[in-house]
């Protein structure tokens, strides 16, 4: 009877202290998949949550299959050249490698050439101003949309500052912005591990707000 006791008393002590130890290695704020939008997060300066900024002649219109029943597009009526740019920006809350993708809500009066482009620890002023991203892709927005566009799966460090860019500044034609998307893959990624000792960030949050005033 007293070694059930000490055996039980152990077994029970084992699983308490596992449960630390993932408590102690999870982070509070990892999350698997995040969705970043205008509704949700317009103008956030807190990026664990995500922050989404556009400046220029953008205008907002309901479609059902938007996120949040709602897209973004550049508008003659607000700027005759239709200029504008817009951010969707995350801090990343563990080391891996994650999916991103953005959606847009397709038609026949949509730019073909939108041009999007994926930044590492930028700020929304380096964007602006065109310093070299790690991807950039134009899209043909006219056609329908996949909903989710993919651009590319990047092996990124703990509190790293991912930014996906639309630009729509150079063509005179009507970007159009919905949501865009992080999706955690795993440490591992067709068979590169994404490893690596966690940095500080270096992109102060403020910069966001400060930038777009």
């Amino acid at each position: 009877m007293l070694k059930n006791k000490i055996g039980i008393h152990l077994l029970s002590t084992m699983f308490f202290v596992a449960a630390l130890l993932v408590v102690a290695v999870t982070p509070g704020n990892a999350w698997e998949v995040k969705i970043i939008d205008y509704e949700t997060h317009n103008r956030n300066t807190n990026l664990t949550e995500g922050s989404y900024i556009d400046k220029g002649a953008w205008n907002a219109r309901a479609w059902p299959t938007c996120s949040n029943g709602e897209y973004r597009f550049l508008t003659v009526e607000l700027d005759p050249q239709r200029r504008g740019i817009a951010f969707w920006s995350v801090q990343i809350p563990k080391t891996g490698w994650y999916k991103l993708e953005t959606s847009y809500r397709a038609s026949e009066n949509r730019t073909n050439d939108a041009d999007y482009a994926v930044y590492v620890n930028r700020t929304t002023a380096e964007a602006e101003n065109k310093v070299k991203p790690v991807y950039a892709r134009s899209i043909n927005q006219t056609q329908s949309s996949t909903p989710w566009v993919d651009l590319g799966t990047y092996c990124l460090k703990k509190n790293d500052i991912s930014m996906i860019v639309l630009d729509g500044r150079d063509d005179s034609q009507s970007d159009s912005a919905d949501a865009s998307r992080w999706t955690f893959v795993g440490e591992s990624y067709k068979s590169k591990r994404c490893g690596g000792i966690d940095i500080t960030p270096i992109i102060n949050p403020l910069l966001l707000k400060k930038n777009n005033r």
